[in-house]
C-alpha cells in the first residue's frame, strides 16, 4: 500500500507568520476641521455626512494609516468626498495617483498608496535580511501565475513582506504548478519572518492581488450594476468570467462553471477579484452539465495556476457525497481549495449546521453562493406557505417572507465561518428581494443592513502538506559503462524536505544514503520526473530504494529494485558464479567471451542452479532470459496462480556455463553440453552425439531459456536417462492460460566421478540413490562418491537437478541449506559441504491424485565446482581444448559427404550434431561437424 504523509498544521505553519502591529482604531462621527493622521491608526468616519465645509483629512503616515468612511459607496467618495478634505502627505487626494479608494464593508476606504506602489517585498534570508526585491506587479501570465527569475528570487525567498490591502499567493512550481498557498494583509501589513513549509527557498511563481474588503452579502447570478446598487451588494457573480465594471463598488466574481468553461485562462485573466467560483452542481444530475469528481480533479491543478482564491465545486443537497469525495481527493493531494462553496435551498432551522459544515469539510470558509428560505421543488419555505401563492410579489408575501428570512440572515452574519454569501434571487416572485425594479421589504432590510466584513484570518484554510513515497522506480543497467541508472516519479516532491537515494550493497544489511536529490520545481501536471545514476563496484546484489523526508523529518520510503551483477569466474571454458536476487526483476551476469574449439566466439549454455529456500509461499522456477556472448539474463520467477506473490527475501542461486561442445579431461572422461533443441511441451527425446559405456547412466542437468515474459512459469525436466540419451519435457502450473511458449534446452551429461580441472579446481559429479526428494518437509541428500564415501567438497558452486519424473506434476525443487564438515590435510582445517537439504514444490493447483510423497521422490543428481585439494597447479585444463569424439577401432560402416549430405552405409546408423540433435541422412544439412554412430561405434564427419 503506497504510504501517504499529511500534515493539516494550520498553527504550525502560522507560527512563522507575523503582523505589524494592528492600527489604532479611532472613530467620529464628522470631521469639522483638519485633522492629521499622523500615527499608525485607522481612522473611521460613520456619519451620513462625513465633513463638513472646513473638514479635512491629512493621511501624513502614508506607511500604515487608513481613511475608513462608513456607509460611502467608493464611487461616491471618489466623486463627491476626496476632493478639498482628503489630501495624502500635504497633497491633494486623487484616487489612482497618491491614494486607493476601496469598498470596506459598505463604505470605503482610503489607502495612502501612490500609484508606483511595490506592496511585496521579498528577502534571500529569514527576518528580513540578505538580498531584497520589490519588483513585483500585479497581473498575470495568460491568466496564471508569473514565474520568478533569479532577479526576482526564484528559489530563493526566505522572508517576506506584504503590505496591506493586497492579496500574494506563492507557488512552488513555475506558471503555477505545485503546492501553493494565498497570503493576506487584510488589518495590517503581513510579515513573514521565516518562510513556513515548505516554502522556504522553493518559490517559483506568484501573482498579486489587491484585496477586496467585501460585505458578507452579495447578489447571485446578477451582474447588473442598477439591482446590485438598489441591495447595496458589495459582490456578484454571473455565467460567465465577469469584469470590472462595478469596481469600485462591488466585486465580479469570475465562474468557472464546468470543465473547461469558462476556461482556467479566462478566468484567470480576470484582474478584478482574487477568488474564482467553480464547478455548478456538477454532481446534480438535473443540471445541464453533470460531471464526475475525476474530471473535475483532472483540471483542478489549472484552476490553483490562476492565483485565485478557490471556491470548492458547489453542493446541492443530493451531491453531499460528491462533495466529500471531491474536498477528500484536494485534501489527499494537497492541492489547494480555499473556500466551501454551498447552495442552500433550506428551512430556517437547517441554517444552524452551517459551522458543522465548516468543520466536516476540512476547515474552509463557507461561501453560500445560492440560498433562499426553502425550495421551490420541495414545495416548502415560502414557496409552500406564501399567503398569497408562490407566484405573487404582493406585500402579504413580502412581509411573511421577511419575517422569516431576517432571523437567517441574522445567523449568517453573526457566524464567523460564513464568509460569504449570495441571495438567489432568481426564483418566485413570493422569494424575490428585487423584482421589476423595486425593492422588497426584505430586499430593503437586506440593503440597509451592515453584514460586516466576511473574511476572518482565523478561519482560512492553509493547503495540506501531502508527502508521498517515490513511485514507478525502476532502473537500467549500462553493462559497458558499469553503472545503473535510477528512475522514479513524485507527485508532490516540491513538497518534501529532502529526497534520498539509498542502497543497500552486496552483502551489507543496512541502508546507506548514496545521493541527495535536488528537488525540483514542477512545470506541469504530470509527476516529476527525478534520476540517478549509480556506478557500480563489487559483484553482488543491490538494492535501491528512494527515501523522502517529510518538513516533520518523517521518511517515506518507496519500493525496492534490485540489481544484482556478477562477473562470472571460469576455469578453463567452464564459467560459474552465484547469482543473489531480490525480486521478480530481471538480473544480468557478465563474463567473458567464450569460444570454441576454432576459436570462434560463441554463446555459452548456461545452467542455473536450484533456488535457495527464503521465500516459501510461491514454487519459483529459474527463467533464463537471454544468453548472449558475454552476458546472460535472469530472473526468479515465482508461480503466480492460488498463492500470493511474496518475493520479501533474498534468494541465491548459482550456476555453470560452457560452449557447446564434447569434452574429456586428461584421464579420457567426457562432458556433453549440447542442445536439445526447441521444446514446446511435449516430451522430446534427445539422443547423445555418442552413447555413454554401456550400463552406466550419466547425470544430466538441464536448462530452458526464453524471452517470452509469460505469466505461467516454465519448468524443465529430464527424465528417462540411460547411456543412449534422455527425454526432456516442459512442465507448468496445470491452471495456467494460454499456449506453451516454445524453449530452448540446453543440458550437460557427465558420469559420477571428478573430472580434473585445472586451476585449483575440479568439477565432482555424483548421483544419489539413497535419498529421494519427496513429501513435505526437505530431504538430507548426501553427497557421496560411486563407492558410497562422502566427498570432501569445499567452497562449492552447486548446480543440481532431479534426474527422474515419478509425480506427474510440475514441480520445483529447491536447495534449502547444506551441511558442514570439518576435515583435515596436514595442518590445515577445512569445512566441507556433505549434504544439500532440498525440498520439492509441487504445483498447488495440480488435480493430480498422487500426492507429494516420498514414496514418489525423485533422485537427484548435482554437478559441482569446488576446490580440488591434490592440485599442484601444473595439471592440464580440461575445457581448454575440447576433442572430438573418436572411435576406438575403426567402424564396421563406412560414411560419405557429397552435396551437403551425409551417406551411411549401415541403415541402423543415425547422425548428430554436435548438440546432440538427431538429423536427416540422404538430405542437404547446414555446414559443420556431425557425429554418425550405430551405438556402437561413432565417426565425426564435416559437412562443407
Amino acid at each position: 500500500m503506497k504510504k501517504i504523509h499529511t500534515l493539516a498544521l494550520t498553527a504550525l505553519l502560522l507560527a512563522a507568520t507575523s503582523l505589524s502591529a494592528e492600527n489604532e482604531k479611532k472613530e467620529v462621527n464628522q470631521v469639522t476641521e483638519s485633522v492629521t493622521l499622523s500615527t499608525d491608526v485607522d481612522y473611521t468616519i460613520t456619519g451620513a455626512e462625513p465633513f463638513g465645509a472646513m473638514g479635512s483629512v491629512n493621511i501624513e503616515n502614508t506607511e500604515h494609516a487608513v481613511l475608513i468612511i462608513k456607509g460611502i459607496r467608493p464611487s461616491k467618495v471618489i466623486k463627491e468626498v476626496l476632493k478639498n478634505h482628503v489630501f495624502i502627505a500635504g497633497e491633494q487626494a486623487t484616487n489612482g495617483r497618491n491614494c486607493q479608494v476601496r469598498m470596506y464593508n459598505t463604505g470605503a476606504i482610503v489607502l495612502p498608496y501612490a500609484s508606483n506602489i511595490r506592496p511585496l517585498t521579498c528577502y534571500t534570508e529569514p527576518n528580513f535580511q540578505g538580498k531584497e526585491c520589490n519588483n513585483y506587479t500585479e497581473g498575470h501570465n495568460g491568466g496564471f501565475m508569473k514565474t520568478l527569475t533569479m532577479s526576482t528570487l526564484n528559489n530563493q525567498i526566505r522572508s517576506f513582506r506584504l503590505k496591506r490591502g493586497y492579496m500574494v499567493t506563492f507557488a512552488l512550481g513555475t506558471g503555477g504548478w505545485g503546492y501553493s498557498r494565498c497570503f493576506i494583509a487584510d488589518k495590517e501589513d503581513l510579515e513573514v519572518k521565516v518562510m513556513p513549509a515548505p516554502f522556504d527557498e522553493r518559490i517559483s511563481s506568484y501573482r498579486l492581488f489587491k484585496w477586496f474588503y467585501a460585505s458578507k452579502k452579495g447578489l447571485a447570478s446578477n451582474g447588473d450594476p442598477i439591482a446590485n446598487a438598489a441591495l447595496n451588494s458589495s459582490w456578484c457573480y454571473d455565467w460567465a468570467q465577469g469584469n470590472e465594471s462595478l469596481l469600485p463598488d462591488v466585486e465580479w466574481v469570475p465562474n468557472h462553471i464546468y470543465e473547461d468553461w469558462p476556461s482556467a485562462s479566462t478566468c484567470g485573466s480576470v484582474n478584478g477579484s482574487c477568488h474564482m467560483k467553480t464547478n455548478n452542481e456538477p454532481g446534480n444530475k438535473a443540471d445541464d452539465h453533470p460531471q464526475s469528481v475525476d474530471e473535475i480533479l483532472a483540471n483542478w491543478q489549472n484552476l490553483m495556476r490562476t492565483g485565485m482564491r478557490l471556491c470548492s465545486e458547489s453542493s446541492h443537497d443530493g451531491s453531499w457525497g460528491h462533495l466529500r469525495a471531491f474536498i477528500d481527493s484536494i485534501d489527499a493531494r494537497g492541492w489547494r481549495c480555499d473556500l466551501l462553496d454551498l447552495h442552500c435551498y433550506w428551512p430556517e432551522g437547517s441554517f444552524n449546521s452551517l459551522s458543522g459544515k465548516y468543520n466536516e469539510y476540512g476547515g474552509r470558509p463557507i461561501w453560500i453562493s445560492e440560498w433562499v428560505w426553502g425550495a421551490s421543488w420541495n414545495n416548502n419555505g415560502i414557496f409552500g406557505s406564501a399567503p398569497d401563492g408562490r407566484n405573487s410579489f404582493s406585500e402579504r408575501n413580502q412581509q411573511y417572507n421577511a419575517d422569516h428570512v431576517i432571523p437567517i440572515l441574522e445567523k449568517l452574519n453573526a457566524n464567523p465561518h460564513v464568509e460569504r454569501y449570495a441571495y438567489w434571487n432568481g426564483e418566485a416572485p413570493a422569494s424575490k428581494i428585487y423584482h421589476d425594479g423595486k425593492l422588497s421589504i426584505l430586499g430593503k432590510y437586506y440593503a440597509k443592513m451592515d453584514a460586516g466584513i466576511g473574511y476572518d484570518r482565523r478561519y482560512e484554510k492553509v493547503p495540506n502538506i501531502v508527502c508521498h513515497e517515490a513511485r514507478n522506480l525502476k532502473g537500467t543497467l549500462n553493462k559497458a559503462k558499469k553503472t545503473y541508472k535510477i528512475e522514479w516519479t513524485d507527485a508532490n516532491g516540491d513538497m518534501l524536505d529532502a529526497m534520498e537515494v539509498q542502497c543497500k550493497f552486496p552483502g551489507k544489511t543496512t541502508w546507506r544514503t548514496i545521493a541527495k536529490i535536488k528537488l525540483k520545481d514542477r512545470t506541469s501536471a504530470a509527476d516529476i520526473a527525478y534520476n540517478y545514476t549509480d556506478t557500480l563496484g563489487e559483484a553482488g546484489l543491490y538494492t535501491y530504494r528512494i527515501c523522502n523526508v517529510t518538513p516533520k523529518k518523517e521518511r517515506l520510503l518507496s519500493e525496492e529494485i534490485n540489481i544484482t551483477i556478477s562477473e562470472a569466474q571460469a576455469v578453463g571454458m567452464l564459467g560459474y558464479g552465484t547469482l543473489e536476487v531480490g525480486d521478480e526483476n530481471e538480473v544480468s551476469a557478465e563474463f567473458n567471451v567464450s569460444h570454441n574449439e576454432a576459436g570462434e566466439e560463441v554463446i555459452p549454455a548456461v545452467f542455473m542452479g536450484m533456488a535457495s529456500y527464503k521465500n516459501t509461499t510461491n514454487g519459483m522456477s529459474n527463467h533464463l532470459i537471454a544468453i548472449a556472448k558475454n552476458s546472460f539474463r535472469f530472473r526468479l520467477n515465482p508461480w503466480p496462480l492460488k498463492a500470493p506473490v511474496q518475493f520479501t527475501k533474498k534468494e541465491t542461486v548459482d550456476y555453470l556455463m560452457a560452449p557447446k561442445g564434447c569434452y574429456q579431461d586428461a584421464e579420457g572422461k567426457r562432458i556433453v553440453v549440447g542442445e536439445a533443441g526447441s521444446v514446446k511441451g511435449d516430451t522430446m527425446q534427445v539422443v547423445f552425439p555418442e552413447a555413454f559405456p554401456e550400463g552406466t547412466t550419466p547425470v544430466i542437468i538441464v536448462q530452458n531459456y526464453s524471452s517470452s515474459k509469460t505469466a505461467a512459469p516454465v519448468v524443465a525436466r529430464a527424465f528417462g536417462i540411460n547411456n543412449q540419451g534422455f527425454k526432456v519435457v516442459l512442465t507448468r502450473q496445470e491452471e495456467a492460460e494460454g499456449m506453451f511458449t516454445a524453449q530452448k534446452v540446453n543440458y550437460m551429461a557427465a558420469l559420477p566421478g571428478n573430472y580434473s580441472i585445472g586451476g585449483g579446481k575440479r568439477l565432482t559429479v555424483c548421483l544419489d540413490a539413497e535419498a529421494p526428494v519427496g513429501g513435505s518437509s526437505y530431504v538430507l541428500v548426501p553427497l557421496k562418491n560411486a563407492e558410497g564415501e562422502m566427498l570432501q567438497l569445499v567452497d562449492p558452486i552447486i548446480v543440481g537437478a532431479a534426474q527422474t519424473f515419478r509425480l506427474p506434476s510440475t514441480c520445483v525443487f529447491r536447495q534449502q541449506s547444506v551441511t558442514m564438515e570439518e576435515f583435515y590435510v596436514g595442518e590445515e582445517t577445512y569445512s566441507s559441504v556433505t549434504g544439500i537439504r532440498v525440498r520439492r514444490q509441487v504445483d498447488n493447483t495440480s488435480t493430480s491424485k498422487e500426492k507429494n510423497t516420498k514414496t514418489n521422490g525423485d533422485l537427484t543428481g548435482w554437478f559441482i565446482l569446488n576446490r580440488d585439494l591434490n592440485a599442484t597447479g601444473n595439471e592440464p585444463i580440461i575445457f581448454a581444448d575440447p576433442t572430438a569424439i573418436t572411435s576406438v577401432s575403426a567402424p564396421s560402416f563406412t560414411v560419405s559427404t557429397h552435396g551437403g549430405m551425409i551417406s551411411v552405409s549401415d541403415a541402423s546408423a543415425k547422425a548428430y550434431a554436435v548438440n546432440g540433435q538427431q538429423v536427416a541422412t540422404g538430405k542437404p544439412l547446414p555446414a559443420g561437424i556431425y557425429v554418425v554412430t550405430n551405438g556402437k561405434q561413432s565417426v565425426k564427419v564435416t559437412v562443407k
